[in-house]
């Protein structure tokens, strides 16, 4: 059965469809001793909204409708309690949809051929009725349509004749409803098109509606492209498209200051058309899926993570369709740009088209054949006339430079000639073709290098007109094979489609996008391990951005031991997973720095106090195990399920002295993780820069408002987590309590009552004027980005508190201030 998301309409299935998909209704007109093997185990498992029958059915959870079988062969449809029948289960399935009201019925996997979806069963039951059966349906349309109601055959190699055919993607398309997606094609560029003609394939091949809006429909040359609503000509609409859009299509990721806050709270898909430097990845860093296109591009090591699409092309349009071909020669080339070439290292690489050549090459053929050549060597043409152009050529040039191919080369197909590229000069790109092209034998291109240019089209010219046109249509009935919509749209974008909507993208673009500054953060760092129960992040420590866990310890030398301190840093320094460890002194005078540089750990001070804090050992496999948790199952915050051992204070002297941890695991347990006893946590970085901490609820306080915006869990289970003894205090008096005031299950209710933070707490009290030069002043703004009123730029003629230090070349502004802060901090801290 070929429907790509039955999901996605009303269906009513028969007998066990449901090992292949769930039906919303079920009709069974036989008993269970009738199904062999393990069929009717589907029947019987089946969570259909309601299973129809005229017999009494064993059924583990669906409800059973009972119903008397009407007249044989019948069509009325006018008794509530009965429905005609035949010999067959999907004739009284499409009386029962037209009975519940259905207007479009399609019927398909209703073939009567050899085996079944499931696998070989031989000749069909009903093979020798099939000229009756044929009757019936034909009179149950009849019936149906002079009722209003339209019935059609989906199903390519059905038997069945005297029905009307469509192809799914043709019923899909003519049979939207409240279960399609609302899709908008997003685009800054007119990107030749594309952004529409992808909207319009959407559109007419699969069950969901689509609209594309970009910001201009012209490049400024003359050249431009229709399809699409320009968003600066009409921006209540396409805000209001954004705004009730189930998933946005961004192409090359680029979105404009004022859409970003609609498009971050949405499912999106990254287009990327061009070389990665070229892409904004924000919303692909951001936990959305990343598409690049299939050709050299998708080859880029740079691409390894994303998933590859086709050109879309709408061949059942007119302009993509082949026209007759003159007795003389015709040849196209019209490059979207004309550059020469770019060396292999150079970002520009992919736009080169070998312009000059190629232009060299077809003059020396103009001179001495008897050929029509058409290109826009003098200036850009319009795209529909470049396409009406390629329907009437025999040969199509793309370009011969890069060894990729592009849209010239998928609509000369499309039209029926002769494309020339390079395909082959570089490794892999064929293979990207294959790949959208999985079940063709051939590449249906002629291939060569820009040396070898004039040698091919003096060849293919001696071909003929004639056997160049049949060649041409070939190429088109390979298009049709192996490049229709409807069959990307099933292997390539649904997978992709279905990460989106399923996704769990991090909440920072919210405050990201919709604040004017920050800049934009390109970076987002992996989980962080918060230690003792309360969080010290919200104090504004930024982690580096290497993979693995980021330690945050907060240190009080007014109730704990700096001996506690280095024991902890010690035995972190051994575990597995953890990339760095910052240690946040709080209290009235700075203590901790020597101890931080003897263990490689970064020290901030903040006179502030901190309660509550005391110090323990992790388990030697804790964040390694903790880390691969959060990454298999996209967890924003992950809680400690480790039981608690409190130590005695001769264990703690022993610890301190190096004893192995395993030799404390048998010490007497006090709690598990949860709202009472939290003592580890980990939390994307992300997470944290959009939301903040949560002070007066402690690490469990992450729990509740993980689990309102974004996702969290508990673990890993394993060894306990040893709690070192301090003098004066009791087992259990520094664990924390969630205490939210109304929490809710409605992340906006949630946000108004819980905002997140404007900015960062600056790890320096008040504000700091910062003197930048012209040349450092973006890792300035990027420092006032995250610190806010904090800090106040300043130029270095005018009184200053900081002056920003020489710095190299500034690849990443938000890494530069981050470090930048840690050394403002440590000059600001208290002696």
């Amino acid at each position: 059965m070929d429907l790509a998301e039955p999901e996605r309409f009303l269906t009513i299935g028969v007998n066990d469809v449901g090992r292949l998909f769930q039906p919303d209704y079920l009709v069974v007109l036989n008993g269970q001793g009738e199904f062999a093997g393990d069929r009717y185990r589907f029947i019987a498992e089946s969570a259909a909204k309601a299973v129809f029958s005229h017999l009494e059915l064993r059924l583990e959870q669906a409800p059973l409708v009972r119903f008397e079988l009407g007249e044989r062969s019948g069509v009325d449809l006018s008794n509530p309690d009965r429905l005609p029948f035949t010999k067959n289960s999907p004739y009284v399935a499409v009386a029962l949809a037209a009975y519940m009201g259905a207007r479009r019925i399609g019927l398909i996997g209703v073939d009567f051929t050899p085996d079944h979806f499931f696998g070989p069963t031989g000749i069909h039951s009903l093979a020798g009725d099939l000229a009756d059966i044929d009757a019936e349906f034909a009179r149950l349309g009849a019936a149906l349509a002079a009722a209003g109601i339209e019935l059609f055959n989906l199903s390519e190699r059905s038997q069945l004749s005297t029905l009307s055919r469509l192809t799914p993607a043709e019923f899909a398309a003519q049979s939207k409803s409240e279960r399609s997606l609302s899709i908008v094609s997003y685009s800054a560029t007119p990107l030749v098109g594309v952004p529409a003609i992808l909207a319009r394939c959407i559109e007419a091949q699969t069950p969901h509606r689509c609209r594309a809006f970009w910001s201009r429909g012209d490049y400024g040359n003359g050249i431009g492209f229709e399809g699409a609503v320009t968003w600066s000509e009409k921006p209540d609409e396409t805000a209001a498209a954004l705004a009730e859009a189930d998933l946005v299509l961004v192409h090359n990721g680029v979105v404009a200051p004022a859409h970003r806050a609609l498009i971050a709270r949405k499912p999106s898909l990254t287009l990327a058309w061009n070389a990665l430097w070229n892409v904004d990845r924000t919303l692909v860093e951001a936990g959305n899926p990343g598409l690049v296109i299939a050709r050299g591009q998708s080859t880029d090591a740079e691409f390894a993570d994303w998933l590859p699409f086709p050109n879309p092309m709408p061949l059942w349009e007119p302009a993509f369709a082949p026209a007759s071909k003159p007795g003389r020669i015709s040849i196209v080339y019209t490059p979207a740009v004309r550059t020469e070439r770019f060396d292999r290292t150079d970002p520009m690489h992919w736009h080169g088209k070998g312009f000059e050549t190629t232009m060299r090459v077809l003059n020396r053929l103009a001179a001495r054949a008897d050929v029509d050549i058409f290109t826009n060597a003098e200036g850009g043409v319009e795209h529909n006339e470049v396409l009406a152009r390629k329907r009437h050529a025999h040969i199509v040039i793309d370009e011969c430079a890069t060894g990729s191919f592009h849209r010239n080369s998928l609509e000369g197909l499309a039209a029926g000639a002769v494309v020339v590229n390079g395909l082959g000069i570089v490794p892999g790109v064929a293979d990207a073709l294959r790949a959208c092209a999985p079940e063709s034998d051939r590449i249906p291109f002629e291939c060569c290098d820009l040396e070898h240019l004039q040698e091919t089209l003096d060849g293919l010219v001696a071909l003929g007109p004639e056997v160049l046109a049949a060649r041409g249509h070939e190429n088109r009935r390979w298009m049709e094979r192996h490049w229709q919509f409807a069959d990307q749209w099933r292997r390539f974008w649904l997978p992709a489609v279905d990460r989106a909507l399923n996704r769990r993208q991090s909440r920072e673009l919210l405050h990201r996008w919709t604040q004017a500054p920050p800049p934009v953060i390109r970076d987002w760092s992996g989980p962080v391990l918060l230690t003792a129960p309360q969080i010290a992040w919200q104090r504004g420590i930024a982690p580096g951005t290497v993979p693995g866990l980021t330690v945050i310890v907060p240190f009080d030398a007014g109730r704990e031991d700096i001996a506690d301190l280095a024991c902890g840093l010690g035995r972190l320094r051994q575990m597995r997973g953890i990339s760095g460890v910052v240690v946040v002194e709080m209290g009235s005078q700075g203590t901790a720095g020597d101890c931080c540089g003897r263990h490689a750990a970064t020290w901030l001070f903040v006179r502030q106090a901190f309660e509550r804090t005391r110090a323990i050992v992790l388990p030697e496999d804790f964040a390694e195990r903790a880390l691969v948790q959060c990454e298999r199952q996209g967890l924003d915050c992950l809680l400690a399920g480790n039981p608690l051992c409190d130590l005695e204070a001769s264990a703690s002297v022993a610890l301190r002295e190096g004893a192995p941890f395993s030799g404390f695991e048998s010490h007497e347990r006090l709690s598990s993780a949860g709202a009472a006893g939290v003592h580890a946590a980990i939390v994307r970085t992300s997470f944290v820069r959009c939301f903040g901490g949560m002070p007066d609820e402690g690490l469990a306080g992450w729990m509740a408002k993980v689990q309102c915006l974004a996702r969290g869990d508990t673990g890993p289970d394993g060894a306990p987590i040893l709690r070192l003894h301090r003098s004066g205090s009791a087992s259990g008096d520094e664990h924390s309590s969630v205490a939210l005031s109304g929490p809710t299950a409605n992340p906006a209710a949630f946000l108004d009552g819980h905002p997140p933070p404007e900015s960062f707490l600056a790890p320096w009290p008040g504000t700091i004027r910062l003197a930048c030069a012209p040349e450092q002043e973006i890792v300035g703004l990027a420092l006032r980005g995250l610190y806010g009123h904090a800090v106040e730029l300043c130029s270095p003629e005018d009184p200053n508190d900081f002056a920003c230090p020489p710095l190299p070349a500034i690849d990443d502004p938000h890494a530069a201030a981050r470090m930048l802060a840690i050394e403002i901090a440590r000059m600001r801290a208290p002696c």
